[in-house]
């Protein structure tokens, strides 16, 4: 049988755990108040789900597992490199947009200035 209070297992001749009855008896009820057991359940109570066991993997899953990490981790780089390269692109065209740069093969031209004459 079971505790109605905490579902551990007791004696079939008792209702509730020695641990409950020391409780119970720190906090009394007066005679007056009116009490309503619940009712006892004849079956066990319900088991914690058990955690799933992992078994032991064989060097060649292992090597398996490690290469696909690898891989994944490889991606997620490159990808994180070319978005760096794409926002340093982006931040380059938008910081030389106004200056002229000549085209390759391009001589630069100079301006010329007008000399005053003394007429």
């Amino acid at each position: 049988m079971h505790c109605l209070k905490c579902g551990c297992v007791i004696p079939e001749d008792q209702v509730f755990c020695d641990a409950c009855l020391t409780e119970m008896d720190r906090y009394p009820v007066p005679q007056e108040t009116v009490l309503q057991l619940p009712v006892r359940k004849t079956e066990e109570p319900p088991k914690r789900p058990s955690r799933k066991v992992h078994r032991a993997l064989s060097p060649e899953e292992q090597i398996q597992r490690q290469k696909s990490t690898i891989h994944s981790l490889a991606v997620t780089l490159v990808l994180v490199i070319l978005t760096m390269g794409m926002f340093l692109g982006a931040l380059l065209i938008y910081y030389f947009k106004d200056e002229r740069l000549p085209i390759i093969g391009q001589n630069y031209q100079t301006e010329e200035t007008q000399t005053s004459t003394g007429e």
